[in-house]
């Protein structure tokens, strides 16, 4: 039984400990109402005063359980005596200080009020409060003094332990009671919130210098609290403005929750005595709390090649190094940023003109609009043209090819009157293709060039246009063997140059019978003609198209290569064979006489070729004559059968080459092809004198000298 009484206890004190920070006290009563003051003889065991005149007063005794209405009570009065009676209640007491009952209800809220709170026996918890009653009447709690008050309180035949053990309450209650009135030392403060663009929330914490801040709780609707040691940090994502923050003394030392107390009196005609009811008188901390004064920065990309989406930014100003990029429609909002003045900046492509940094400024709760906008770089180009004919305008140039920011370059330009083509505002790049086009047909077309445009520069190039010429190497060939007939010749023939029917210039076929021209720029009119036959060819008067048109070359310097035929001059010899002894005076036709008619250059008749050699052979008439010999020297007649009046050296001797002359009988004959009588008797050998020719004309020429 007597067990089970302990268990019960120990259970029953586990409960009472768990409950030690509740209120104990009285709610109903009021100003003027009246309670019953008791516990005058009901002794504390082992709890001892004894002032031995100290402060004003000799009382000593046993320490007392004092009540009101049935609640724990406490003498305030030391030096007077108490009796047990009917009191009247008041809530505020004459003979203390407002600070003085601040500390009345501290010390019901952390002394003893019905239950121990320290681990220690109630008696001693409860003489502990009583003696912190008594520091407090007395003006020496927590001052020099108060160690006299406490050997006073306990004192007399009050233990050794019992004594250790009050002074031990007594430090903790007074150690709680100092601080129950500190506040942190933020206390009517105002506390700016940042914003956290990594949470998206605004953000602070501020230090509680007095090292009472776990002690107090603090909330606002939408704020979030959290303590660490003495710092309290602050979060919410509203936006706040003068927001009056309230936090309370909830806890302390060795209490965790604090009971709502608040400590009356109990007055009488004699000692008045204290007790507490269930009211709260809460300890209160304030500040202030608010946000930064924040707005919000719409970024609006543009750009002249389209490229809007994913353009990185970056803002910077008020403590903020934020990198954003645009969105597929160009444009990036970046919210809650603390007004003031800000630094926006694009890092951009090389391709791009530098952006400048654009300054704005965020006002609270507005938006501001800040646009970017891109254009790509250019540079230029000037072709400068040359012409080898001078001829400088209207010459077109194609530039093409993939410009750095990836677009494509396409253009065209034409040369002024100065030569020069402008090409400007082109995008930037390198190993752009320029060419010319649309190049005339008389010029050879230049070679395509590659050209880079920088930005803000000028590229030069200089293209020359270099006119296509040509040569005209004309061999001279006979029309019927390909190589000169008889004594004629195809060195000497005289051409002229023509473009269109001006004669440009000359040329002598040489020793190879050909002549090469210097070089002429290229045309379609170009031609030449014989002007003047080579010895033993008749004129050529056919006009020759040499076929010089630019569009028939690609390169510039072109030779051509013609040959020309010529007809030889072509004459027969007629002979007509006599016998004449002399008597008679009658020249009598031979019959059968023959002559061998060959190309005196050739020694012989069997060395002659074929066509320079004929064999005659007289009619009936005295009369034969060869077939067409060219043109030559064939006086070497030999007569097979009739004896000749001169020698064939005779006949060498007085020939001359533009006619032909032979001996038959005693009259010598001579043939010259085409020739007049005039011009016969021009070339005629001086001894014979023009009396003594005679000219027979039936189709060739025929003459007989008469040597006198």
């Amino acid at each position: 039984m007597k067990n089970q009484t302990k268990r019960c206890f120990a259970i029953l004190l586990a409960i009472l400990t768990l409950f030690s920070c509740l209120s104990v006290g009285v709610s109903a009563l009021a100003n003027g109402d009246t309670v019953r003051v008791t516990g005058t003889k009901d002794w504390v065991q082992g709890f001892y005063y004894d002032f031995g005149g100290n402060f004003g007063t000799g009382h000593y005794g046993q320490h007392q359980w004092l009540k009101a209405d049935g609640q724990t009570a406490y003498c305030v009065e030391p030096t007077k005596n108490l009796s047990a009676g009917n009191k009247t209640i008041r809530e505020m007491w004459e003979g203390f200080t407002a600070d003085q009952q601040k500390m009345v209800t501290a010390a019901y809220i952390y002394g003893y009020n019905g239950y121990s709170r320290y681990g220690y026996s109630d008696a001693a918890e409860y003489v502990a409060t009583q003696a912190v009653m008594w520091a407090i009447s007395l003006n020496v709690f927590n001052s020099s003094g108060e160690e006299t008050l406490l050997n006073c309180a306990f004192a007399g035949r009050t233990s050794a332990e019992n004594r250790a053990n009050g002074r031990a309450a007594y430090a903790k209650i007074k150690e709680q009671m100092v601080s129950h009135y500190i506040t942190p030392s933020f206390h009517n403060s105002r506390i700016t919130l940042k914003y956290n663009f990594s949470t998206g929330k605004y953000e602070g914490s501020v230090t509680d210098t007095n090292g009472v801040l776990s002690g107090y709780s603090f909330s606002y609707s939408g704020v979030d609290f959290t303590k660490s040691g003495n710092t309290l940090y602050i979060s919410t994502d509203k936006i706040l403005k003068n927001a009056v923050v309230t936090g309370e003394r909830t806890s302390n030392t060795y209490c965790d929750s604090l009971p709502a107390l608040v400590a009356i009196y109990c007055v009488g005609s004699d000692q008045t005595t204290a007790m507490a009811i269930n009211r709260k008188d809460p300890v209160n901390a304030y500040f202030s709390l608010e946000t930064e004064s924040v707005g919000h920065v719409k970024l609006i990309k543009t750009s002249e090649d389209g490229r809007i989406a994913n353009v990185p930014l970056h803002i910077s100003g008020n403590g903020v190094e934020k990198d954003v990029r645009t969105g597929k429609d160009g444009t990036i909002t970046v919210e809650n940023l603390i007004a003031g003045t800000y630094t926006a900046t694009e890092k951009v492509d090389g391709f791009y003109v530098p952006q400048t940094a654009q300054t704005f400024t965020i006002l609270p709760g507005q938006t501001t609009t800040v646009t970017f906008n891109n254009v790509l770089k250019r540079g230029s180009l000037v072709v400068s043209k040359t012409a080898e004919d001078g001829l400088l305008e209207g010459h077109r140039f194609h530039l093409f090819g993939t410009s750095d920011s990836g677009l494509e370059v396409n253009a065209y330009a034409v040369t002024d009157s100065t030569g020069k083509a402008y090409f400007k505002d082109i995008l930037i790049g390198s190993g752009y293709t320029l060419e010319e086009v649309d190049t005339g047909i008389q010029y050879m077309i230049p070679d395509a060039q590659t050209a880079d445009i920088e930005w803000n520069a000028v590229t030069n190039a200089s293209f020359e246009n270099t006119l296509k010429k040509f040569t005209v190497t004309v061999q001279k060939q006979d029309s019927v063997t390909g190589e000169a007939q008889g004594d004629a010749t195809l060195e000497g023939a005289v051409y002229g140059i023509y473009d269109g029917d001006k004669l440009v210039d000359t040329y002598t076929t040489d020793s190879n019978y050909s002549f090469t021209t210097k070089e002429y720029i290229c045309g379609e009119n170009w031609t030449f003609r014989e002007l003047i036959p080579s010895e033993g060819y008749l004129l050529n008067e056919t006009v020759y198209h040499i076929g010089a048109e630019p569009e028939n070359f690609t390169i510039e310097h072109n030779p051509i290569s013609m040959t020309v035929t010529e007809n030889p001059i072509l004459g027969k010899i007629a002979i007509i064979k006599h016998n004449d002894n002399g008597d008679t005076q009658i020249e009598t036709p031979e019959v059968g006489a023959e002559f061998e008619v060959y190309l005196k250059s050739a020694g012989s008749y069997a060395a002659a070729k074929d066509r320079e050699r004929d064999l005659l052979v007289t009619d009936a008439n005295g009369f034969d004559q060869t077939k067409d010999l060219p043109y030559g020297i064939s006086a070497n007649i030999r007569c097979r059968k009739s004896k000749p009046l001169l020698t064939v050296a005779q006949l060498s001797k007085i020939a001359n080459p533009r006619f032909d002359v032979f001996q038959m009988s005693e009259i010598a004959y001579g043939y010259a092809g085409g020739l007049s009588e005039a011009q016969i008797a021009m070339y005629a050998d001086p001894k014979f004198s023009h009396e003594q020719m005679e000219v027979i004309w039936d189709g060739f020429a025929r003459f007989r000298l008469s040597e006198q």
